[in-house]
């Protein structure tokens, strides 16, 4: 089982697409979340490698029918006997008793044509085998069904992290233009002689810095837009823009799933798939103690002579033309192989084992994910609530700074502080904000409900 890969800022792609929407939203850029989910879904390699698997699938359940179907075979040979074989004959055959005589037998050319077929009537491995067929179908569908769900995770983690990092972006940008202004102003006041020239310094310095942590804000952004452009198949040059989601508001409650039985989860019932496939592979193995009765149909077409007159009509030709067919029942009875059915056997027994451990494994991990999953969302609310709280504050402050320094009370140090104290809020609320977001992901899976975001 493949495990899900979670790295905030490298994050995947996701699921079943609706065309026609995707269309739609490509033609003007704008993209809501179950928008990229879709075009996720087109485009993310390992759904399509499990679509392919489910082809491999019905492939080889094909191949395992085959086995239940008539099987027929041609042949065909032309032999040309350069030396024929010699029989020796006693003398008392040829009437001088005591000698031997050398008999050359058979004839030079000889041609024969043949047809046969076979019909399983009794095999209890190619019935068995049937039935594991059509439960593989299950497991290849289950596996691509988790593999949905991953990628919904991990695209939606993508979605979530531009977003909020293009409002990380507004909010400096907001901040740069105040600066921006305040730095024309001193730069005025300098020149009417009112403030030092290193007030004005300083705040170049504040502003270069701001510029340079933005612009860094900015290429992570370019980046991450990239890679949900490359998993969702969208133009490298196309610009995108994500909506459906505003990042200055904050988030309601999540609503709890009423039924949330790990044993439902597809991780875990992908293991009962599994567990019924090594169940149906140990009785095929032992199938292979019971007899097998096949029936079976022969005919072949021969023509034999010491001229090469395969091409000449019947009337003009030498050769002697015979035919012979056949049919019957083939039964077989395995009697002793050196145990090795037994030894397939119990390695199947031996895989059922494991994947009993494995089941017994994700059934406690499904339910420490779903109780950290709970309590993640909790304390990020609360964490959430509290820099949102925070960022009123430190706006409020910023902006009786702003006043109190362009009227002369407060000096330009606690003007900077102030700013720096806004900037480090609005960073802070935007990473609680993530947080928040990713949470809620990891609540959505833990209760099997992560595919509602598609459909939203």
């Amino acid at each position: 089982m493949k495990g899900i890969i979670m790295c905030v800022g490298l994050v995947a792609a996701s699921l079943i697409a609706k065309p026609v929407l995707a269309q739609e939203a490509a033609s003007d850029g704008n993209y809501s979340l179950q928008e990229i989910l879709g075009l996720a879904l087109e485009h993310h390699v390992e759904i399509r490698k499990a679509d392919l698997s489910i082809l491999e699938g019905q492939q080889k359940v094909r191949e395992v029918k085959a086995q239940a179907l008539p099987q027929l075979n041609g042949n065909a040979n032309l032999t040309d006997n350069l030396l024929l074989p010699v029989l020796i004959l006693p003398g008392e055959f040829t009437g001088n008793p005591g000698t031997v005589s050398q008999v050359r037998i058979g004839t030079q050319y000889n041609f024969a044509a043949s047809a046969s077929a076979s019909q399983q009537i009794f095999n209890q491995s190619v019935f068995t085998g049937l039935q594991a067929a059509k439960a593989s179908e299950e497991f290849y569908e289950l596996s691509k069904s988790l593999t949905e769900e991953q990628v919904i995770e991990q695209v939606a983690s993508l979605y979530y992290q531009v977003l909020i990092t293009q409002h990380q972006l507004e909010q400096m940008e907001s901040t740069l233009q105040k600066l921006e202004e305040n730095v024309r102003l001193v730069a005025l006041q300098v020149d009417a002689g009112f403030v030092k020239k290193t007030d004005l310094s300083r705040l170049k310095v504040s502003q270069t810095n701001l510029k340079t942590q933005a612009q860094g804000i900015s290429d992570g952004l370019s980046q991450q837009k990239n890679l949900l452009k490359y998993y969702t198949g969208i133009p490298l040059e196309q610009d995108v823009s994500l909506e459906g989601l505003n990042p200055a508001e904050m988030p309601g409650q999540v609503q709890l799933a009423d039924d949330s039985e790990v044993t439902n989860l597809t991780s875990y019932r992908l293991l009962d798939a599994q567990q019924h496939l090594y169940s149906l592979e140990e009785k095929s193995f032992k199938s292979g103690y019971f007899p097998t009765l096949a029936l079976t149909a022969q005919y072949a077409y021969n023509g034999v002579g010491n001229n090469f007159d395969y091409f000449k009509s019947k009337e003009n030709s030498t050769l002697n033309w015979y035919d012979n067919a056949s049919i019957g029942l083939q039964l077989s009875v395995p009697i002793f192989d050196g145990f090795r059915k037994d030894a397939q056997i119990q390695q199947s027994k031996i895989h059922l084992l494991k994947v009993q451990e494995d089941k017994r494994s994700t059934e406690k991990m499904l339910n420490l994910q779903r109780a950290n999953a709970l309590n993640t969302i909790r304390t990020s609310r609360e964490s959430l609530l509290a820099q949102q709280e925070n960022v009123a504050l430190a706006q409020e402050v910023y902006n009786e700074g702003q006043q109190t320094y362009s009227e002369g009370v407060t000096s330009l140090s606690d003007l900077l502080d102030a700013e720096t104290a806004l900037t480090d809020a609005q960073l802070g609320y935007a990473s609680a904000l993530l947080q928040y977001r990713l949470s809620e992901l990891q609540l959505l899976k833990s209760e099997g409900n992560i595919k509602s975001l598609v459909n939203q």
